[in-house]
């Protein structure tokens, strides 16, 4: 199981590292026949794309490793960890590339109107292109719950979102529209700083044990709830590490019960659980007894 995983998110990575550098090509030379700063901005957007799927590769290798004496709950945290590069990796890049779109606009150096054909076509190329590998990416994402991969999806999303800005930016130059190119330039900075900082949040959050969904916490009740030994639960605390959940609990059981009858009671509550929710990876429960003078709310 973990071996395929690694093995997919790999390939999707993969694919999106050899999109990125032909589109880094195109649109860099784009540029540079062009002049249009709205195309090279687009192009330091696929570079930014390239940079963070080196860092997933790297990312994807390190939090596959099993756990060890160092890390008893395994690496699965890198992801999050390196997620959050990728994020500041955006942030600094629109960052630089609103400033040199602001200068643009300040001191009127537009762009000249050669070959700016073949830049709208490059860029129409990138809106299909990244449209494709985002929906590929995002699909093999969400299978392996791998928050990782899902935020590298969504920086394709955004670079297709860039590159139609680009286009716009671009048709604009062409209809004598000067001020087009470094508007529609702040326009892909914007959805490029937009993209870094809720990486950036997310996966903070992440690393600091947020709670886990609604739906799924609903469904650890659930499955509480459904094993009839269990009188009554309590301290429910459940949180991701990388993809996967992690879920203690406290149950109390009739205090007549053998140790042999109380751990197997245990043993039902986690199958139910690890049967009824997703990428829960395991379930740790403390059995108490159950008295009349110590009651909890269910």
């Amino acid at each position: 199981m973990e071996m395929n995983r690694e093995i997919e998110l790999k390939k999707i990575t993969l694919a999106g590292v050899f999109l990125n550098v032909l589109l880094i090509v195109l649109k860099f030379l784009a540029g540079f026949l062009s002049g249009s700063q709205v195309i090279i901005a687009d192009g330091v957007h696929s570079l930014s794309d390239f940079i963070s799927d080196a860092f997933v590769l790297i990312g994807i290798k390190i939090s596959s490793k099993p756990p060890d004496e160092t890390h008893n709950y395994g690496h699965y945290k890198f992801e999050n960890l390196f997620t959050i590069l990728v994020g500041f990796i955006l942030i600094i890049a629109a960052l630089l590339l609103s400033y040199r779109a602001i200068n643009s606009i300040i001191t009127k150096e537009y762009i000249s109107h050669e070959n700016l054909w073949t830049a709208f076509i490059i860029a129409l190329f990138s809106i299909v292109s990244k449209e494709y590998i985002f929906k590929k990416t995002i699909t093999i994402g969400r299978k392996h719950n791998s928050e990782m991969i899902i935020a590298n999806a969504w920086h394709h999303r955004s670079d297709s979102l860039s590159s139609i800005a680009a286009a716009i930016g671009i048709f604009g130059s062409m209809v004598k529209i000067k001020i087009a190119d470094p508007i529609g330039t702040m326009v892909v900075s914007a959805i490029i700083l937009k993209t870094g900082i809720t990486l950036v949040i997310k996966n903070t959050n992440f690393l600091m044990d947020v709670s886990i969904d609604k739906t799924s916490f609903e469904s650890i009740i659930k499955s509480i709830k459904s094993i009839p030994e269990v009188i009554e639960y309590h301290n429910l605390k459940a949180r991701y590490i990388g993809p996967y959940i992690y879920c203690e609990l406290h149950i109390l059981v009739d205090p007549n019960l053998t140790v042999r009858k109380a751990h197997e009671i245990s043993h039902k509550v986690k199958d139910e659980i690890m049967k009824n929710v997703e990428n829960v990876k395991d379930v740790q429960i403390h059995i108490e007894p159950y008295s009349k003078d110590k009651q909890f709310i269910l």
